[in-house]
């Protein structure tokens, strides 16, 4: 699989080598781009109005915030594959009128990620005004079962912050 998009060098903020799980679960990245044994998929149900201005701004915030969701990987023309932290990396969000039906979330999953490009999206499936989807979609090369929780955590608390008119809270977390 072959990785064809440019970095502008002044948006890098780190590199740094894969560790050891990473660097299996890219082999199998490298190897079989079709197989989803890596990728998650995370439905949230939403209920109550939600103003995605705000949910945009939340996981702008939230990005920003953690590197982790800030980083693409390299393979080709290095010595050994490495991650790349950008200083700023807009949100994959994409807002969509349909349901977020088994038949919606399997084609999500078919398309996969990119680890080249943007390996974390959201997806906001309106049901109607006061109801909707949020789908989260990774590669489990980025989260894994307790770092998720914590993007979640923060998620909702700037989201609430940014409701109530206040900043959306600490700035960037600690390093992985």
């Amino acid at each position: 699989m072959e990785s064809t998009h440019k970095f502008d060098k002044k948006n890098i903020e780190a590199v740094a080598a894969l560790t050891s799980m990473q660097e299996g679960m890219l082999f199998h990245y490298l190897k079989d781009p079709g197989n989803e044994s890596y990728l998650e998929q995370l439905r949230l149900e939403l209920v109550g109005k939600v103003d995605v201005d705000l949910l945009r701004r939340a996981w702008d915030a939230v990005v920003q915030r953690h590197g982790i969701l800030r980083t693409c990987f390299r393979w080709e023309n290095v010595s050994q594959p490495v991650q790349v932290v950008m200083k700023t990396y807009p949100v994959q969000l994409r807002e969509l009128d349909r349901q977020a039906d088994e038949r919606f979330l399997e084609e999500d999953r078919e398309e996969g990620v990119d680890l080249a490009v943007a390996p974390f999206r959201v997806t906001l499936c309106r049901k109607m005004a006061d109801r909707c989807t949020m789908i989260l979609t990774f590669h489990h090369i980025l989260l894994d079962g307790w770092s998720t929780g914590v993007i979640l955590r923060d998620f909702f608390t700037a989201y609430n912050r940014l409701a109530e008119g206040r900043p959306t809270g600490p700035g960037k977390s600690p390093q992985y």
